[in-house]
């Protein structure tokens, strides 16, 4: 799907995720923003800070109000989750991926309070 938002770049829906439309304009990615999201684009500023350069880097909000973030090619799975996902190749890629994206945010005081995230299910 190609949508012109004004200024000639158009937009590409992107499959994937599940969480809101998602659309490349360019090298940028667009979509729906919630009250998370200045808390999201602060900690990736703050992990690139720390050498994590492989995460998208946030590019504020558009005029609609979705966030923008740097475009990174690659395949976002969706359900069903093909088997790749699931392998061992995966899983550890993933795994490190993790280890040395969470260090700098556990051992590094970040810029700025990072908030609250929004509670997705009721206590028991």
């Amino acid at each position: 799907m190609q949508v012109d938002q004004g200024g000639g770049e158009q937009e590409f829906a992107l499959t994937g995720g599940s969480m809101s439309t998602v659309v490349r304009r360019g090298q940028t990615v667009h979509r729906g923003a919630g009250p998370w999201t200045p808390t999201i684009h602060r900690l990736l500023e703050h992990l690139h800070s720390h050498g994590i350069t492989w995460l998208p880097r946030p590019r504020g909000l558009d005029k609609q109000g979705r966030e923008v973030l740097t475009y990174l090619p690659g395949t976002v799975p969706s359900y069903p989750m093909p088997p790749w996902v699931w392998s061992e190749h995966g899983w550890s890629t993933r795994a490190i991926a993790w280890r040395n994206s969470t260090r700098p945010a556990r051992i590094s005081t970040p810029p700025e309070p990072f908030g609250r995230f929004p509670c997705t299910s009721q206590p028991r």
